[in-house]
């Protein structure tokens, strides 16, 4: 791994991995980053301080469950899948209540979680990274005689944190004699 160091003298001290920061007011990675240093010559044997502060920027994704027709099961569980994708921040935690987890095995900007919704509820993912791109994939219930649709929001898109994100899927299942 490079690391950047110091000279003091003639020996090479403080020596540190480079850290990652975003540019000041650049949002789009999630990260706004601030710089303060005094600026001057660098004088033998001095300390030099730089502080760096990084604030990470984060949204929500609400995913909502609607059940339409004239044969709908209210207790019936409903699952989604829900893939996280940032390039630049470490997204393997628990958002909001639920647990994402590698899609491959040492890829945490990749991550996939689930939710479980019953018709008429909503759940809201929470301190999400803005930036990170999302994707909520609900699972087949066709078998069952639900008809799926995505009637309000974005089943994918990308997290904003002015704006919260939201998809509502709506199962209709109708049943009738001939």
């Amino acid at each position: 791994t490079s690391r950047n160091c110091v000279l003091y003298g003639h020996n090479w001290t403080n020596c540190w991995r480079p850290v990652r920061i975003g540019n000041p007011g650049d949002t789009a990675n999630g990260y706004d980053s601030d710089i303060s240093s005094e600026a001057g010559t660098l004088e033998k044997e001095t300390d030099v301080k730089v502080e760096v502060t990084n604030t990470l920027y984060v949204g929500s994704l609400s995913i909502a469950k609607e059940l339409a027709g004239n044969d709908v099961d209210l207790t019936k569980d409903f699952n989604f899948t829900v893939t996280l994708k940032n390039d630049t921040v470490d997204l393997n935690r628990t958002y909001g209540g639920v647990t994402f987890s590698p899609v491959e095995e040492g890829n945490a900007h990749e991550v996939q979680g689930t939710v479980i919704l019953k018709g008429g509820e909503t759940e809201t993912i929470t301190d999400i990274p803005a930036g990170t791109t999302y994707e909520v994939v609900e699972d087949s219930y066709i078998a069952e005689g639900y008809v799926p649709t995505v009637v309000d929001g974005d089943a994918e898109a990308t997290i904003d944190a002015n704006e919260p994100a939201s998809v509502t899927f709506r199962n209709t299942r109708n049943v009738g004699g001939l």
